[in-house]
């Protein structure tokens, strides 16, 4: 059976579906086309080792275009691929199916992997996971963000892990336990994905072995942006069946883009500061963008 050698572990929102979308694109590289869940989600866990590598049957060969387009001359992939953000939160258990021990059943069906995170600023990081809550219809998008955020509203985002997510050293220590820290490639989304993206890429590349030479197309496109008026994400919420409907009204009005009020992004600042000072440490640096 097939199995990845590297998987994209996190953090939710925060640049992982466009890493993947790029890596996908390399010759050296077969990337897993969805999440997969194998690790976190129980019942996806329990349908074994044989129906994970399924979702690897394809990876044999990749074309070598040059641009990772068709075309070319076939060989055989240096690198298999998994991103799934989920896997980092790896000793909770939280909704949907979401179990703990995630550290411990990848390291016992992979322990030669090796591991990309992106980190993003974890106020912004919770924002940005709250937003996708609502547009998914998981959260009441009549709601206020601030409430969903650090209110009454949290008893809906919490079992989401929202906050949780953002405790990266937390989870980190985790996975340190099974995997030595060479394994990890950390970037930092505002530095790495939005700063410079092309070095992003060459340093993945080299954490991978793979050929850094390789020239990326489609490094500004995002990936997954924010779309859904106001109205709109209410009658898919409430109505769900009436999407024509939900359709009409979002090609009408603006993209809801309701943003905290200042003294909720104190909040949250407040709460990830001393996460955020352990993780300066562990990396040796702070990060000004989060500053």
């Amino acid at each position: 059976m097939t199995f990845p050698n590297f998987l994209i572990l996190g953090a939710q929102k925060s640049g992982t579906s466009w890493l993947a979308e790029m890596l996908a694109h390399h010759p050296d590289v077969y990337m897993a086309p969805q999440e997969i869940h194998f690790f976190d989600k129980g019942e996806n866990f329990d349908k074994g080792e044989a129906w994970y590598a399924n979702h690897f049957r394809n990876c044999g060969k990749a074309k070598e275009s040059g641009q990772g387009g068709e075309g070319g001359v076939d060989r055989g992939v240096k690198r298999i691929g998994e991103k799934t953000p989920d896997y980092f939160a790896p000793d909770k258990a939280l909704a949907e199916d979401h179990q703990p021990g995630i550290h411990t059943r990848i390291h016992t069906l992979l322990p030669d992997a090796r591991f990309i995170l992106v980190l993003r600023e974890p106020a912004l990081r919770a924002v940005s996971a709250v937003q996708h809550l609502i547009r998914t219809k998981r959260a009441n998008p009549l709601l206020s963000i601030d409430s969903l955020l650090v209110g009454k509203g949290r008893r809906v985002t919490d079992p989401h892990g929202v906050i949780e997510y953002g405790y990266y050293m937390q989870h980190l220590e985790r996975f340190l336990e099974r995997y030595s820290r060479d394994r990890f490639l950390i970037l930092i989304y505002e530095e790495d994905v939005v700063g410079t993206p092309a070095m992003a890429l060459r340093r993945t590349c080299d954490f991978l072995g793979i050929d850094a030479s390789f020239t990326f197309e489609g490094m500004d496109s995002r990936v997954n942006p924010m779309r859904g008026s106001r109205a709109g994400l209410a009658v898919a919420y409430y109505m769900p069946r009436m999407r024509k409907v939900v359709g009409w009204l979002d090609r009408r009005l603006e993209v809801d883009k309701r943003r905290p009020k200042p003294e909720t992004m104190a909040e949250l600042k407040r709460l990830y500061a001393p996460e955020n000072e352990r993780l300066f440490k562990f990396l040796g640096r702070r990060i000004p963008a989060w500053e």
